[in-house]
């Protein structure tokens, strides 16, 4: 059984993951939906608080949890209890390893500070997004390379940043690495000239479609020995084009694209769950 509050958080804040989870197998659903719980409720602590200290706390305070293992039943947390039964399946070393470096990878959110270089970057969206999928894929299928579920981290994970660099701009903090803002004209520049830096911002948006459109292939070619039901975890990838088609539409212009629309969410997930990737 999964609480209605764990669902809702999922279905909130990760929702591709929440319909990739609907399509599991039923002994699956609970962990995956505990799963994107997890990553949505870590996700939206930025936004929630008005100080960076009060992220971190609230950050450390799921960091303990994860780490208290059999203690998580103690938690007055619906979502804690579920995550007991993720840190328990498999190799809970590794789960609890994961679980830590989400909680910890998120502290950047908190900060305006740029992201230094790609390694940065890519160790961000390796413990964030990356993590997302490795956790899901333990969940439905053994020995899965890791590489998999760091290249459809990245690649989600870089579309959803796209999706939502005009509000990060304006709030005045910028995920992408340095080198690449510094190629796209946008190094130097303030928070005001940025947010109305439309050229450049399609430079950005250009460079970052490229380096996305590498790992989702890359994901793909790696998920093709995986059966159908073990590729389910994977199936929010099939999200990125409508995403960064909507990007390209709205992004330069500075509009906010957060989320597309419910019911072509549904069909392209759908449609990759009957046909496959």
């Amino acid at each position: 059984m999964v609480i209605d509050e764990v669902v809702d958080t999922a279905k909130a804040g990760e929702p591709d993951h929440y319909l990739a989870a609907l399509l599991a197998p039923a002994e699956a659903r609970p962990k995956l939906l505990a799963i994107a719980a997890f990553a949505a409720e870590l996700g939206r602590v930025p936004r929630r608080v008005t100080e960076p200290m009060m992220g971190e706390i609230r950050l450390q305070w799921w960091r303990d949890t994860v780490q208290q293992g059999t203690d998580l039943k103690s938690k007055a947390s619906p979502l804690a209890a579920a995550i007991q039964q993720v840190v328990a399946n498999g190799d809970s070393t590794t789960n609890i390893a994961r679980l830590v470096a989400m909680t910890e990878a998120r502290a950047f959110d908190l900060y305006s500070d740029p992201m230094a270089d790609e390694v940065a970057f890519w160790g961000y969206l390796d413990k964030t997004s990356g993590a997302l999928f490795a956790l899901s894929l333990s969940v439905t299928a053994v020995d899965v390379p890791q590489a998999l579920a760091d290249h459809a981290g990245r690649a989600y994970g870089m579309t959803r940043l796209l999706a939502d660099l005009p509000r990060r701009l304006a709030g005045g903090r910028n995920p992408f690495p340095m080198p690449w803002l510094e190629a796209a004209g946008l190094g130097g520049a303030t928070k005001a000239e940025v947010a109305t830096e439309r050229a450049g911002v399609g430079r950005l948006i250009d460079r970052v479609s490229a380096e996305i459109a590498q790992e989702d292939a890359s994901a793909r070619r790696l998920a093709t020995v995986l059966s159908r039901a073990e590729r389910v975890p994977l199936l929010p990838l099939a999200t990125i084009p409508p995403y960064l088609a909507a990007i390209r539409r709205d992004g330069v212009s500075g509009r906010h694209v957060e989320e597309i629309h419910p019911l072509g969410r549904i069909m392209r997930i759908a449609w990759a769950h009957g046909v496959g990737l």
